[in-house]
């Protein structure tokens, strides 16, 4: 067993770690990986789990950041850390998932979306008119456009156009 990673708060008091029988590196976390988890709880403040690669495990994400499940996806584990620093783990869904990434102190954001495990590239609007992700408004427009003045009416009529 070997440690694949861990976030840790300031103070070391608390985080998140990962082990793993075999040989993972690191920085491919940041990409989807396909296998099985398993939550072996707290070890002296740190949530532990044991990640074993397989075909025919699940999708997770490992987010060194604020991450919200939207759309066919799962928050495992997520671990606020100090200095706006947090840690997520995520299922996705094989098909098709939406997740939400805050920046810093949830002052911006954007969703990312994920198709068959890798990361697509879907603006904003459109995953919102397609209705993965919620809106503040959701209505029909229904302008209200006046009438043509009587000068204007008798101008196109004058002119064959009306």
């Amino acid at each position: 067993m070997k440690q694949i990673y861990r976030k840790t708060s300031q103070n070391g008091r608390w985080g998140v770690a990962l082990v793993s029988d075999t040989d993972i590196d690191a920085n491919n976390l940041q990409e989807p990986q396909r296998g099985h988890l398993r939550d072996i709880g707290d070890v002296a403040g740190i949530r532990t789990f044991v990640f074993t690669p397989a075909e025919d495990g699940h999708l997770y994400l490992l987010k060194e950041e604020d991450t919200d499940p939207v759309e066919g996806s799962k928050t495992i584990n997520y671990c606020a850390l100090q200095g706006g620093e947090a840690a997520a783990i995520i299922a996705l869904s094989d098909e098709f998932s939406v997740v939400r990434r805050y920046g810093y102190k949830r002052r911006s954001s954007r969703f990312v979306a994920f198709q068959n495990g890798v990361e697509v590239t879907i603006p904003d609007t459109v995953l919102a008119a397609s209705g993965l992700i919620k809106t503040q408004k959701d209505e029909p427009v229904r302008p209200e456009i006046p009438a043509l003045s009587s000068a204007m009416s008798d101008a196109l009529s004058a002119a064959g156009l009306a």
